[in-house]
């Protein structure tokens, strides 16, 4: 394509007018990405485009990266496009969040790749990317491009590694705009009047070297996933999908055990609650002496009910004397025991201690009235306890 010399402006900047581009014929194999009505058609060979995205996963974000993009511009019965055929990485990224820049070392290197594929592509744009803020330019952004790309047929491509979004932007009065869409196409060569494009051939060549290339990598990575001790293997994941279940389960069954654990305990609360509060102790039962039991009203050896264990329904309470310096109700029973009702903050320990005297008896104490762990007593039970006579047996063991 001939191109239009303009030795004043830098060796990026020089091409065509708009009225003076050659006639060509855009890539009839091209895929759509976005929209189809743009005001300016924009052809991304395929290599191209995966260059790009291999030089976009080689730098880890933040840090920034990008390049040139060389290609041509051409005019069909449709209006102007331009093809982007080359994208040329800088030599260096941007290690921190921080804005991409092109650098001396960067524009040499470009050049010098320019001259080496014939010095006959346009400069038509560049690219980099923005790690985690969109695809669309900053302040920045804008003023490089009005600096080093600043022609009508130069373009400005970011993308968002992180986002996953991409964004082609071109001049129009001045401002950059961006396109609602773009296609890429396969290699092939592209007619142009008069001219006979050898950039096919070589573009043949390549694709079938990077078909084969292709193929060679599904072969081995199919290889690889076959081999159980390879992480990412099928069945490596096949392992850690069954332990992933396994584990599952297990939690299921302990969370069902604790949902059962829950609902007794709600069973035990609601039966408490349904029971009348326990009778309060009044200045006149805290004066009474000592505790009188009360004549008996059945022989000494009815069975009387008394709770199973820490899940017993606690009975009735009856009024009686309340002992001097302990916490709950103390009710009349049979000539050798007494009654004594749970109250809050109670523990055999204690009832042990104020009404036997000896805080170690709790084991009689429980054994008595059949209590399983002595260390849960709920309020509200009635407690039977042995007289003075039956605690001093109990203490000496007869």
């Amino acid at each position: 394509m001939a191109m239009t010399e303009q030795n004043s402006l830098p060796w990026h900047r020089r091409g065509p007018r708009q009225d003076t581009l050659p006639p060509g014929r855009a890539p009839s194999r091209a895929r759509l990405v976005g929209r189809d009505r743009v005001p300016l058609r924009v052809f991304l060979r395929r290599t191209a485009w995966d260059a790009i995205d291999e030089l976009v996963a080689a730098h880890v974000p933040p840090g920034e990266s990008g390049g040139l993009l060389l290609g041509r511009a051409y005019r069909d019965d449709e209006g102007p496009f331009i093809l982007v055929e080359h994208a040329l990485a800088a030599s260096h990224a941007s290690p921190v969040l921080a804005p991409f820049r092109f650098g001396q070392q960067d524009w040499d290197l470009f050049r010098a790749q320019w001259r080496k594929m014939g010095a006959k592509h346009l400069v038509v744009g560049w690219f980099h990317t923005h790690p985690g803020y969109g695809a669309r330019p900053t302040t920045y952004d804008r003023l490089l491009a009005e600096r080093h790309f600043p022609e009508w047929w130069q373009l400005t491509y970011i993308i968002d590694p992180v986002q996953l979004r991409q964004g082609m932007f071109y001049w129009q009065d001045g401002e950059l705009t961006p396109l609602g869409g773009f296609w890429v196409y396969e290699d092939e060569a592209v007619a142009t009047a008069g001219t006979a494009s050898s950039s096919g051939v070589v573009s043949g060549h390549r694709g079938r070297a990077a078909t084969a290339a292709g193929l060679i990598a599904l072969l081995l990575l199919g290889a690889l996933a076959l081999l159980p001790s390879v992480p990412g293997s099928l069945p490596a994941l096949r392992t850690a999908l069954a332990e992933h279940e396994a584990e599952a389960a297990q939690l299921a069954a302990e969370l069902e055990n604790v949902r059962t654990r829950h609902a007794a305990l709600e069973q035990v609360l609601v039966a408490l609650r349904a029971q009348p509060p326990p009778a309060v102790a009044t200045a006149a039962d805290a004066a009474t002496p000592a505790l009188s039991p009360a004549p008996p009203t059945s022989p000494a050896n009815e069975t009387l009910p008394v709770p199973t264990g820490p899940t017993a329904t606690p009975t009735a309470q009856a009024s009686g004397s309340v002992v001097p310096g302990s916490t709950g109700v103390a009710v009349g029973a049979s000539s050798r025991e007494l009654r004594y009702v749970v109250r809050e903050g109670d523990t055999l320990w204690h009832i042990s201690g104020q009404l036997l005297g000896n805080p170690l008896a709790y084991p009689s104490l429980a054994d008595l009235n059949r209590i399983a762990d002595p260390d849960l007593i709920l309020p509200g039970w009635e407690l039977r306890i042995p007289s003075e006579a039956g605690a001093a047996d109990e203490a000496s063991g007869r």
